[in-house]
């Protein structure tokens, strides 16, 4: 079996298969070129900062974040990577990486040649519309990120998060509608959303006393989706996906969505 053929390839299969005109005969050519499939344990680098490597690394199982530290030791996360991900697509083009990347759970990633990469995406079409799309997508929620950290509030940012995450888990049949596993800490919230742990922590407590959120047992149940979706101003526009994939989560008063896992 061809390691694209393997169940934990499925998210990256689907990705491309929803940003482009993505076929078999593209499927099986990416497929030739190979990968080598490995495990990275949690809270571990595993790309540094600066001149790129020979491999392109797709995100097949756990979590992960490009991150930033600065000069006074704080660090910020300007993007979670989930299943499907490429987790360095600017070094198809770039020399180097201007960003660390660091597993939060225990995570696959597929190590993919560069150069056999980037002769596959010269000659075939299909693969090289997919993977230019997904870098487009990037860029338009790297924007949407911006923004949130620019002019929303600290509800405003955190509603935001917790709807873009079920929509992006969704679009890769990560999520469904009992909810989807979220393994960030508060502190990793926090890296995220430009915010200090405590005021991550006083947010979702917000959220909670304002019926928005229910917190019981690490499990997070948003009772009216649409409402969050309202307080976040979140259309999930800018994730340029099938409309069914766009508008996953956004349910009705009468129902919910639950997503597991984030520490009270």
């Amino acid at each position: 079996m061809n390691w694209l053929q393997r169940p934990i390839a499925a998210p990256f299969v689907q990705r491309l298969r929803q940003a482009a005109d993505f076929g078999s005969a593209d499927l099986a050519s990416l497929a030739a070129i190979g990968a080598e499939l490995r495990s990275v344990d949690s809270n571990t680098n595993f790309l540094a900062e600066g001149p790129r490597g020979g491999a392109i690394h797709v995100l097949l199982e756990g979590w992960a974040a490009r991150f930033k530290i600065l000069v006074n030791g704080s660090r910020q996360i300007p993007a979670l990577l989930l299943p499907g991900d490429i987790c360095d697509i600017d070094a198809l083009h770039l020399d180097r990486l201007d960003w660390g990347t660091t597993a939060l759970t225990p995570v696959t990633v597929a190590a993919i040649s560069r150069d056999k990469l980037i002769q596959l995406i010269d000659r075939q079409s299909g693969v090289r519309a997919a993977i230019g799309r997904m870098a487009a997508v990037e860029n338009a929620v790297a924007t949407q990120w911006a923004v949130c950290l620019g002019r929303r509030s600290a509800r405003e940012r955190l509603a935001h998060l917790l709807c873009e995450l079920f929509v992006r888990l969704e679009a890769v049949r990560a999520a469904g509608d009992s909810g989807f596993t979220l393994p960030l800490t508060q502190e990793e919230i926090a890296d995220v959303l430009g915010l200090t742990a405590v005021h991550v922590n006083r947010t979702l407590q917000n959220l909670r006393s304002d019926g928005l959120i229910q917190l019981r047992d690490h499990r997070l149940t948003v009772p009216d989706m649409q409402a969050l979706r309202g307080l976040a101003g979140f259309d999930g526009l800018y994730l340029h996906l099938p409309d069914k994939e766009r508008v996953a989560g956004s349910v009705g008063p009468e129902g919910s969505a639950a997503i597991a896992g984030a520490a009270a």
